[in-house]
């Protein structure tokens, strides 16, 4: 499966995955083959993570005012953007060949985890019950 550093720009990333490889829910394979996922895609991140923070250094300068914040302005600013977003936009392959399935009873998903669930997880069969249900209603 491909995909890109955009995934870990949402810092809640992990913690969504966290609470999928935390459920009870996943069948055993599943349960094993997603583990495995989340080992993999934290050593991409920290690859991220280290040329994110090479960006930063070089192009943005401290906060005085916020400890451990770097503001990036004036004419670094847009090759910052460039640079970040090129590195955002770079793929890398996991060794799950497709998307893994969602059980439907996984306990402590919300709904604003969805977005995140969805980079990982095959839910095209979630948005068909909804068109029936609709199809239902109208009836």
């Amino acid at each position: 499966m491909k995909l890109d550093n955009s995934i870990f720009i949402d810092q809640r990333f992990f913690e969504v995955m966290r609470k999928v490889n935390n459920s009870d829910k996943l069948a055993p394979k599943t349960a094993y083959k997603f583990s495995r996922l989340v080992r993999e895609l934290d050593t991409h991140f920290q690859t991220y993570n280290k040329k994110r923070l090479e960006l930063v250094s070089e192009y943005g300068t401290p906060d005085p005012e916020r400890e451990g914040v770097s503001m990036v302005q004036g004419e670094n600013k847009d090759v910052f953007v460039e640079k970040f977003t090129s590195l955002a936009n770079e793929e890398f392959r996991v060794t799950a060949k497709s998307k893994f399935t969602l059980p439907e009873d996984i306990e402590g998903i919300t709904p604003s985890d969805f977005p995140i669930i969805e980079m990982i997880f095959d839910l095209s069969d979630w948005s068909d019950e909804d068109e029936e249900d609709n199809e239902e209603s109208e009836e």
